[in-house]
């Protein structure tokens, strides 16, 4: 939310809260900026809004870049905010020797702020600019191009195009509505199949396009079902994601605690102060005694008599506490609000963010595991039960992985 408040240009004083999630913002807003400056530091967002400000209220630095930089050249101009356009303005001033290319029709990142509306804003501050329109497509068939007008003519605040190919018409475009995501997948791993046998068609010839990462789990799941070979291309496989393996780990240790390769992945993710050396005292007591993992943890979380002491006792202690509190929930109908709890407990929502480049990739890990609680709620409305789920999971997870040469669907 201050990340928006900064692409907007709306500092800390102007910042006018209008529901309870923005009181807090306001809140803390002025602390946080004040935190940057007392570590002399600044965020993405400070970097675009302080020049802008820079620029507008200082002539001397304003006349200084303007004079430097003669000519100004912007691609995908329709994915700028605000204060990207504003900078845009400021720089191309006054000789206006400015060049943009964008689409309103291509804009995808208004999550972040972009505003497809600033190629209209261009056209009201530069009224001399002389727009050429590339109209002519070198991917698409004609069909294809048709189509995709029709939906998009009925956006507003728009350039009206009409784009051409000279790849001819091409085939005709099938719409399918399916009932939801696994029927989807259902659906599509029966056309290909279907093809395969009344067309001769290999696998490679099939390309299976979705919007975000999360879709492709119900896809993958219904082609591995049907034992239908594919790749992913720019993607890891739903369940080889690194949130993904993290929270079925999670509840493979709940389920089982003899798992040790999962035990040895969730100790201390997120952190919890048990390190390698911390675990591995953990683990020569439960290997040179007449106990297994599960007994261990139920004797920690009951105040049994241990060899672990100290801080090792303490941090073991805790996790086998909460360890024992989850198996409470590993009951048929449970499961969602099982992973909830155990998310909650360990601060998952917030390590994401940590193990995060980008708040994309942060959105993109959430979607992820949206996903995964769609798949549990499943299992919970057919009263299925943990250990249903993670043998399911199981079959879907542990796939071959192909090389280019391979008949798989991309």
């Amino acid at each position: 939310a201050i990340a928006s408040a900064k692409t907007e240009l709306i500092r800390p004083e102007d910042f006018i809260p209008s529901d309870y999630t923005s009181e807090i913002v306001a809140r803390v807003y002025e602390p946080y900026q004040q935190l940057l400056r007392a570590s002399n530091a600044m965020d993405f967002g400070d970097l675009l809004m302080n020049m802008v400000y820079l620029m507008r209220e200082s002539e001397e630095v304003r006349r200084r870049l303007q004079e430097r930089y003669a000519f100004i050249l912007v691609d995908e101009f329709q994915d700028t905010n605000t204060a990207q356009y504003e900078l845009v303005r400021l720089f191309a001033a006054p000789q206006n020797n400015v060049f943009v290319v964008g689409d309103e029709d291509q804009a995808i990142y208004a999550f972040r702020g972009a505003d497809y509306r600033n190629v209209m804003r261009f056209r009201e501050d530069f009224p001399d600019a002389r727009v050429i329109l590339l109209e002519e497509n070198y991917r698409s068939t004609q069909t294809i191009l048709d189509v995709a007008r029709s939906v998009i003519n009925q956006n507003r605040n728009r350039t009206p195009k009409n784009l051409f190919t000279r790849r001819g018409q091409g085939e005709r475009i099938i719409i399918s509505e399916c009932y939801n995501e696994n029927y989807e997948g259902k659906f599509i791993a029966e056309v290909i199949e279907e093809l395969r046998a009344k067309e001769g068609r290999q696998y490679r010839d099939f390309a299976v396009m979705y919007r975000t990462n999360a879709q492709s789990r119900a896809i993958e799941d219904a082609l591995i079902q049907e034992a239908i070979p594919y790749r992913l291309v720019g993607a890891v496989g739903f369940y080889q994601r690194r949130e993904i393996r993290d929270l079925v780990a999670y509840l493979r240790v709940v389920h089982n605690p003899n798992d040790v390769v999962s035990l040895s992945r969730i100790i201390n993710t997120p952190k919890r102060g048990i390190g390698e050396k911390t675990f591995s005292k953990f683990r020569a007591w439960v290997e040179t005694s007449d106990i297994d993992y599960t007994a261990a943890l139920e004797t920690l979380a009951h105040g049994g008599e241990t060899p672990l002491s100290g801080r090792a006792k303490k941090l073991f202690t805790e996790f086998a506490q909460q360890w024992a509190a989850w198996r409470l929930r590993m009951l048929p109908g449970q499961l969602v609000a099982l992973l909830d709890e155990i998310m909650a407990d360990v601060g998952y929502n917030l390590y994401l963010h940590e193990i995060s480049d980008t708040p994309e990739q942060a959105l993109d890990r959430t979607e992820n595991i949206r996903e995964l609680r769609a798949l549990l709620h499943q299992f919970d409305e057919d009263e299925l039960t943990l250990s249903d789920f993670l043998a399911e999971q199981a079959l879907v997870a542990d796939i071959d992985r192909f090389d280019d040469d391979a008949d798989a669907v991309t």
